[in-house]
Formats: C-alpha cells, sequence, structure tokens
C-alpha cells in the first residue's frame, strides 16, 4: 500500500513539474517573437538619464570627445494620470553639462510611424513648434553622417531645450543633430541608430523617444528564477 503510495506520488510531482516545464518553455518561445512585434518600453526608472561621448553617443568634428569638445542630451519624462500623457524635456549641453562647443542648428526625434503633429503639444516657449514632421528624413537632407532613414519630429534651431506632451509611451529609439557648419560636418546620434534594441539587453544606444505600443521588458531575474525552479524540479524528482 505505501508503495502504491509512494509511486502516486511521483507521477503527481512528475505531472506538476512537466506542467511548470511547458509553461516555462512557452514562455522563452514567445519572447522572440514579442520582441519583433513592438517597440520595447522604457522603464520608468530610466525616464530620468542622460547618453554623451563614450555611452551610447557617436559624434563628429567639434562635438567628437577630444580636449574640450563633447555632446551630451539629457532627459526627463513624466506622466500625467489626470491628462493620461507623457511630458518629454530634452536638453542638449557639451562635456561635463557645459555649453556645446558648437552651436546646435537642428536635430530629428525618431517617433511612432504614423504620426500626426496634432499628436504633440509644445511646452518649450521660445521655440513653439517643430519645423518639420512627422515625417521620414534621409541622410541626403542635410544630415551628414546620419545611419540610415529616420522617421520623426526635426526642430531647427540653437535652442539647448525642448519641452512636449503627448499620449506616446516611452521607447527606446534614435536621435540625430547636427551643428549649423556644413564643411565641418559636426553631428551627433545615438550609438545605435537604425538597429532594435533587445528585450533584456543593455539600452545604452538608443535613448527614450515617444511611440505607441511597446513591449515592457522582462527582468532577468525573472528568468533565473524560471531555472530555480526547473532545478530545484529536477533535484525534487531526483530525491524521490
Amino acid at each position: 500500500m505505501k508503495l502504491m503510495e509512494r509511486k502516486m506520488r511521483k507521477v503527481a510531482s512528475f505531472g506538476i513539474f512537466r506542467k511548470y516545464l511547458f509553461l516555462f518553455l512557452f514562455f522563452l518561445l514567445l519572447l522572440p517573437l514579442t520582441v519583433n512585434a513592438d517597440r520595447i518600453c522604457v522603464d520608468p526608472a530610466y525616464w530620468t538619464g542622460s547618453r554623451s561621448i563614450g555611452n551610447g553617443i557617436t559624434a563628429s568634428g567639434g562635438w567628437d570627445g577630444i580636449g574640450d569638445h563633447g555632446f551630451q542630451i539629457n532627459w526627463e519624462i513624466s506622466y500625467d494620470s489626470n491628462s493620461k500623457k507623457y511630458t518629454y524635456t530634452y536638453t542638449f549641453s557639451g562635456k561635463s553639462g557645459t555649453a556645446l562647443s558648437k552651436d546646435l542648428s537642428h536635430w530629428i526625434l525618431e517617433v511612432t510611424n504614423p504620426s500626426d503633429a496634432s499628436d504633440f503639444t509644445i511646452n518649450t516657449l521660445e521655440y513653439p513648434a517643430f519645423s518639420e514632421g512627422p515625417a521620414e528624413f534621409t541622410s541626403n537632407q542635410g544630415n551628414p553622417g546620419m545611419q540610415g532613414n529616420i522617421y520623426g519630429i526635426k526642430w531647427e534651431t540653437n535652442q539647448l531645450t525642448f519641452s512636449f506632451d503627448t499620449a506616446k509611451r516611452p521607447v527606446w529609439g534614435d536621435f540625430y543633430a547636427k551643428d549649423g557648419k556644413d564643411c565641418e560636418c559636426t553631428y551627433a546620434y545615438n550609438t545605435g541608430f537604425g538597429n532594435e534594441p533587445t528585450l533584456g539587453g543593455d539600452f545604452t544606444n538608443w535613448i527614450p523617444t515617444p511611440d505607441g505600443d511597446c513591449v515592457v521588458p522582462v527582468p532577468s531575474t525573472l528568468l533565473l528564477l524560471g531555472s530555480g525552479l526547473l532545478g530545484f524540479g529536477l533535484l525534487s524528482r531526483r530525491k524521490r
């Protein structure tokens, strides 16, 4: 009788283990499909941050990071639960937060494709609207060194702070900025420009941009937990 009970317990425990194993493997199979379907959401922990030369920014000419040259983009994002809109604020500066060594001529921020100008409410009083877009921009349109096309909104100004409201959620995306001198080719962009980040990877080479639907990153600890549960299940079966 006891032998029969032990066998039944083994069968039951194996059934439960197999169930969790199936669910975990099914989740792993769905993970890459989800990455391809949507952009990746920016975790609220990164709604305030920056990128600079050697830390997610590639630049040339007067912003190349050599000597006093430098380039940095800072951002701050907040969400209003009443209006259900996000406020995005971007600020440009030189090395260690100093003034840019070369004035800004224009910059382009990636947004959802398609988008409409009415999707954005500009808060910056000194420059109340963007110059072009939402539209697709190419390197042939006065954007030297840009690593491919970008669908976004463009500001043509030497102003260094930009703020707007939109219902679009923050996702990891691209930007491009340029100095006003055509001959010097001073420009900057995020190092991952033109490539999509991977879920669970390093997002240093992108900045938060306004998009729409996105995938919430799965913490690596969740995957470790799943692996631990599988290992524990195998160990428990072995002991029995």
